[in-house]
């Protein structure tokens, strides 16, 4: 499993969402179908041309997904309250969901994460603890953020971080490193990035999402996914 299963699970989820009669997200696209668009792989010299106005490399799993992959990717979709009152309990948060990344915004990016550094700046606090040392991917619609861990080059993966006090899934790992998260994301419908929507498929600070669990088999069922995860390894 990995970056070739992309596409075709994407547009699988596409289908799917729209027998659901989802719509795509945010004001400007719930008036349309859910959203998939994939922009061609962006180049050395752009990659080159972002690391030198942010003052450092783009963490490898996810540089590897910019120049091999695509740019830019949106992924979008939104179901009505109505129809998100039929989900299972466990699953009732879930309204909407998301896939995102885009090479331009990576400067605005950074400059975000770093306002939000010079408060959450005390390294002995457990709550600051999970800022530091991170490279931002994703700021997320309530102002938290979904990040990669860079204190190390060996073993870089995504992280969660709230920004509001919340420590739902606070630091948690959302994957190994880029590709990994992505992956997971796909298997689970593209399920938005809010905390409380990535908390069904989350057990503990390492656990990243899971797409075996029964919430998960559970969430693919009802939004109608047919993803085969055996050999999967959460």
């Amino acid at each position: 499993m990995g970056i070739a299963d992309w596409p075709g699970r994407w547009e699988a989820i596409r289908i799917a969402c729209k027998r659901r009669g989802a719509t795509g997200r945010w004001d400007s696209g719930r008036d349309g179908p859910p959203r998939v668009e994939i922009a061609p792989p962006a180049d050395l010299a752009e990659v080159e041309s972002v690391e030198k106005a942010i003052g450092r490399g783009i963490p490898a799993s996810f540089r590897k997904v910019l120049l091999g992959y695509s740019r830019a990717v949106a992924v979008e979709w939104e179901v009505s309250k109505e129809i998100g009152a039929t989900l299972p309990d466990v699953l009732r948060e879930i309204w909407a969901g998301e896939c995102r990344w885009n090479l331009e915004d990576l400067v605005s990016l950074d400059a975000t994460y770093r306002e939000c550094l010079g408060i959450f700046s005390n390294p002995d606090d457990w709550f600051d603890v999970p800022w530091q040392d991170k490279f931002p991917v994703l700021e997320v619609g309530n102002g938290d953020m979904i990040v990669i861990d860079v204190r190390s080059d060996d073993e870089q993966p995504v992280v969660y971080l709230s920004h509001e006090g919340d420590d739902t899934i606070h630091g948690f790992w959302l994957g190994r490193d880029y590709e990994d998260y992505i992956d997971r994301l796909t298997l689970l419908g593209c399920v938005g990035a809010e905390d409380w929507q990535l908390a069904p498929f989350v057990s503990g600070p390492r656990s990243c999402l899971e797409t075996a669990s029964e919430n998960a088999r559970l969430w693919r069922e009802w939004i109608g996914l047919h993803f085969d995860t055996e050999g999967y390894q959460d």
